[in-house]
């Protein structure tokens, strides 16, 4: 019986393809006589370069093999193919939220995480209360110095509360999107350089029809490195910020003068 698959003689083989979504995966098994007793040689011989593409099913590359030793002087190499080549990239969007400055809320007034306080408490709330988004802002409505502006207020200050805050809270629960960009490398290398822009301004393959903006929208906030199969697999996290200043034009997104 031989130990060497150069020499053995290859039985009749079978293949399946598994279709998921628009993504197909296929593999071809090879049962080979093998001697039980050795290790069998010429193991690489038998097997497809990395991303080779299948021999009757375009579209599908070679991936990974496994070999199953079975009863009766025969093995089972399986030669598994994938949509994945080199270079291939898939997409997810993640939308979630995350724990936000009540101030940092588009809607924000001064009067949802403040007390207003006046030494009299026969002071009225006054109608700019309800309106008012800064300090800046209030500090232009108060001229006469009437009132002050109070997260929290002391008995022993002689302050009264004219208008207790709107909510007893600081954060709120902001939603948030994020793109996870899978790339497949067959060299370490390619994958290592995926690395080197992790903290900058950088726009994934698919935004998921979110708005560009200027560049600033997404930032590269992850990318760590893992195997999968043969090749060298770099999950990148890349985070929409929508945000903009009222002030300044052309200002959405993440501080270029940060992350440029």
């Amino acid at each position: 019986m031989a130990d060497d698959f150069s020499s053995a003689e290859e039985q009749p083989s079978s293949k399946a393809v598994k279709v998921s979504g628009e993504r197909q995966t296929g593999s071809i098994v090879k049962r080979l006589n093998y001697d039980p007793r050795n290790v069998p040689n010429g193991f690489d011989n038998e097997l497809p370069d990395l991303g080779d593409e299948h021999p009757t099913r375009e579209g599908l590359y070679f991936f990974d093999a496994d070999w199953r030793p079975t009863a009766g002087g025969y093995g089972d190499l399986m030669l598994n193919y994938s949509w994945i080549q080199d270079g291939a990239t898939k997409s997810e969007l993640r939308a979630s939220t995350i724990e936000a400055p009540l101030s940092s809320n588009p809607n924000y007034i001064l009067a949802w995480d403040n007390n207003l306080t006046s030494y009299s408490p026969e002071d009225p709330v006054p109608t700019w209360w309800a309106t008012v988004k800064t300090l800046d802002e209030f500090k232009a409505q108060n001229t006469d110095n009437k009132y002050s502006v109070k997260t929290n207020v002391n008995a022993a200050s002689g302050e009264y509360v004219i208008s207790g805050r709107v909510y007893n809270q600081n954060s709120y629960k902001k939603p948030t999107i994020s793109v996870l960009e899978t790339v497949y490398w067959s060299q370490e290398s390619d994958a290592i350089t995926e690395t080197l822009t992790v903290g900058e301004l950088e726009q994934p393959n698919n935004t998921f029809g979110r708005d560009e903006g200027v560049a600033l929208r997404w930032l590269k906030t992850d990318a760590p490195i893992t195997r999968e199969g043969g090749y060298w697999v770099v999950k990148k996290q890349y985070q929409y910020n929508d945000s903009s200043d009222p002030f300044l034009e052309d200002s959405k997104g993440w501080p270029f003068d940060i992350y440029g």
